[in-house]
């Protein structure tokens, strides 16, 4: 399963790298500034990361939140370390809060989610 991941600008942690790239074949990182409104059409799975609840990767997930998941039907994920990314517009599957939803995403990775 191919992984775009989408980072804010804090980089991601290498333990939350360490599980992305036990469950993806291939994984492509991207910073939000350089995203255009358009989500990559050569990934199988989005995975938004920000340390905090930014501003433009929150309004960049939502806009492939919904385009990404209607078109395609694939996965797209929204990680945190802030609880406040949790108006982010996503499920509650979807969502996941680091380093304490670690196990879900474990889950989520190992299963293909």
């Amino acid at each position: 399963m191919k992984t775009v991941v989408i980072v804010g600008s804090a980089p991601l942690p290498g333990e939350l790298r360490e599980i992305i790239e036990r469950g993806s074949t291939s994984i492509q990182e991207r910073q939000a500034s350089d995203v255009s409104d358009t989500p990559p059409l050569e990934a199988d799975r989005l995975l938004f990361w920000s340390a905090t609840a930014e501003a433009d990767v929150l309004a960049i997930a939502g806009r492939y939140a919904a385009q990404w998941t209607a078109e395609r039907g694939e996965t797209v994920m929204f990680v945190s370390g802030d609880r406040a990314a949790a108006g982010a517009p996503f499920g509650a599957d979807q969502l996941f809060v680091w380093p304490a939803d670690e196990d879900r995403l474990k889950m989520a990775f190992l299963t293909g989610a």
